[in-house]
């Protein structure tokens, strides 16, 4: 079969530098950080676009600090409404099938349980906003498009929440974490798997429409930031003598907006079931990670 051509854009991210290794002969992959380019230089993506002739766009591109998007809204929008707009408009002029990934905070149920993709968005924060109008846009101007919505990512690079606070832990033996907040952590290696995944069936199967909205976290129950940080704990300090404690503190202590949703866990039984990718526990997951990365962590 023919190498399938993919561009990612966001390629020095969590999730574009962990895409960008895929060592799989089936791709070709060109990846541009936004050191590279920037979402919304479209002459320069065109020119890209008209050099790798892609098949298929991963946008991992975003404004994703959600307490910085609050103070910089223009930024926020520039790039998670109006960079999605225009992406979504040159892959309709090439026909090329976009991936774009989104979020769990265009969601904010009060109940604890997990999301599918046929309820309602209610985003409160200018973060989830931007986002779901990016979204929108994407589905009034394309139909070859999937849209990933994923959670709580982390992976072997500095600017997520597993490796800030092993970092803090260092030089701590007191944390006080959110235990009002749930969600389901998502490993970066799990969801780049089922994001290629993605790709290969469309591509097989062009018959077939797999086009529309996916979630993708990883299984089990949706959990706190207190719960998520007391196995990541148990597993990094595990038969050592240093013992960090964990208090658990309500969000409206620690945050002066309200502005992160109650629960945005997301179910993923769509994506599971539609292009059988594995269902793999979270729990199991971060194990997996923390005794393969436990050098890089320490």
């Amino acid at each position: 079969m023919k190498k399938i051509n993919v561009v990612i854009l966001g390629g020095g991210g969590l999730l574009g530098s962990n895409l960008s290794k895929n060592i799989n002969k089936t791709f070709e992959i060109y990846s541009y950080s936004k050191n590279k380019i920037n979402i919304n230089q479209i002459n320069k993506l065109k020119n890209i676009i008209i050099k790798t002739k892609p098949d298929y766009l991963i946008n991992c591109a975003a404004y994703t600090d959600v307490d910085k998007c609050e103070n910089n809204i223009k930024e926020a929008y520039k790039i998670n409404s109006l960079g999605p707009k225009k992406i979504s408009l040159l892959c309709k002029k090439f026909n090329i099938t976009l991936i774009h990934i989104s979020t769990d905070y265009v969601f904010n149920k009060k109940k604890i349980y997990k999301i599918s993709e046929k309820e309602k968005e209610n985003p409160i924060s200018v973060y989830g906003k931007s986002k779901l109008i990016g979204e929108k846009e994407i589905k009034k101007n394309l139909k070859k498009y999937i849209i990933l919505r994923t959670s709580w990512l982390y992976g072997n690079k500095k600017n997520n929440f597993l490796n800030k606070i092993i970092k803090i832990s260092k030089s701590k033996n007191l944390l006080n974490l959110i235990s009002d907040q749930y969600s389901l952590p998502t490993n970066v290696i799990n969801l780049s798997r089922a994001i290629f995944a993605v790709i290969y069936k469309i591509h097989r199967d062009k018959n077939k429409n797999y086009y529309g909205t996916y979630h993708y976290s990883d299984a089990g129950r949706p959990i706190s930031r207190y719960l998520f940080a007391k196995e990541i704990f148990n597993l990094m300090y595990k038969n050592k003598q240093k013992k960090v404690i964990i208090n658990k503190i309500k969000s409206k202590f620690y945050y002066d907006k309200n502005i992160r949703p109650k629960n945005s866990a997301l179910s993923s039984n769509k994506i599971y079931k539609i292009f059988v990718i594995k269902n793999i526990n979270w729990k199991y997951s971060l194990k997996s990670f923390i005794k393969s990365n436990k050098g890089y962590l320490l």
